[in-house]
């Protein structure tokens, strides 16, 4: 059965709930001075990208300010992922770059001039066992794989005919999200195009892999699930009535945020919805899993 919660809060703040109860905890404040687009968590540490061009590192216990990423960027950073165990933080924004920064002391690493104007919309830095990769893609339609210490590029996919969207990674596959509603697996080694998935009627937002199962959300309100061994449309998910703007798995859970304000949480067993989280006052952009019990989201306001 579906639980419905409704929390009256408008703050932009990131906001913590139960993923066990459904019930909101509590608002994060993290101190930007605009919209958050994203948001990278673990353990004690929160981390944070805004439209203020600025990355925050906070403690989630505290919300003490523990570093603040500054000065480098200068447009919106529109996307983070970390490993504390390799000290590593990587930003992509929208001034066309991609930053490589040591989470201890906030010392810029390495800056990737990305070649084409406007190509940065994500990116996604992954643990590769050759060392470290940075995967991106942009307004270009392309996937480019860097190389994150030299900042050489190493492949380029070429394939979408408009926006690459979002981005997910495994061993084997890198699966791409596109404006022009498909999504592509390319393999992870050459840049081979391997399959398309068509099905979606509107642009696709983002991505989440789990096993051989890729599940992506749309701006046609849907997410749908896919085979990626054979392309095959599995199941679709409906409920939210407008883009579904991003998905994070934790374990046989799917959290999904959309642009008609709510976070939804869907059982991956049946594919059915669990319950539906009303707490922001317009766009939800990014939300992050950890443990059993935190949710975190994030708001954009619709003026951004």
């Amino acid at each position: 059965m579906e639980q419905v919660l409704e929390d009256k809060g408008t703050t932009s703040e990131p906001k913590s709930w139960s993923i066990n109860d459904f019930q909101s905890a509590s608002v994060l404040s993290v101190g930007h001075t605009d919209s958050v687009y994203a948001l990278w968590c673990e353990g004690d540490i929160m981390i944070t990208a805004s439209r203020d061009k600025t990355i925050r590192m906070t403690s989630r216990s505290t919300g003490k300010l523990i570093r603040a990423f500054e000065g480098q960027h200068t447009g919106s950073v529109l996307h983070i992922d970390a490993s504390l165990a390799d000290n590593l933080l990587v930003s992509g924004s929208a001034d066309n770059t991609v930053v490589c920064w040591d989470l201890q002391t906030g010392a810029v690493i390495t800056v990737i001039n990305t070649p084409k104007a406007l190509h940065v919309r994500l990116v996604k830095a992954i643990d590769a066992e050759a060392g470290w990769e940075i995967v991106s893609g942009g307004i270009d339609g392309v996937v480019n794989v860097w190389d994150l210490r030299s900042g050489n590029l190493k492949l380029s996919c070429v394939g979408h005919s408009r926006a690459v969207n979002h981005v997910a990674v495994n061993e084997e596959y890198i699966v791409s999200a596109g404006g022009d509603t498909t999504l592509k697996v390319w393999d992870r080694r050459d840049g081979q195009l391997l399959r398309t998935f068509v099905g979606h009627t509107k642009g696709i937002a983002c991505v989440e892999l789990k096993g051989n199962k890729a599940f992506s959300g749309s701006n046609d309100a849907t997410i749908r699930v896919w085979d990626i061994q054979t392309g095959d449309l599995i199941h679709t998910m409906e409920g939210h009535t407008n883009l579904v703007r991003t998905l994070k798995i934790h374990g046989n859970t799917l959290v999904s945020g959309s642009y008609d304000t709510t976070v939804r949480v869907w059982d991956l067993s049946s594919y059915e919805l669990k319950a539906t989280m009303r707490g922001h006052s317009s766009w939800v952009f990014d939300v992050y899993v950890m443990m059993k019990r935190w949710l975190a989201v994030v708001k954009r306001g619709r003026s951004d």
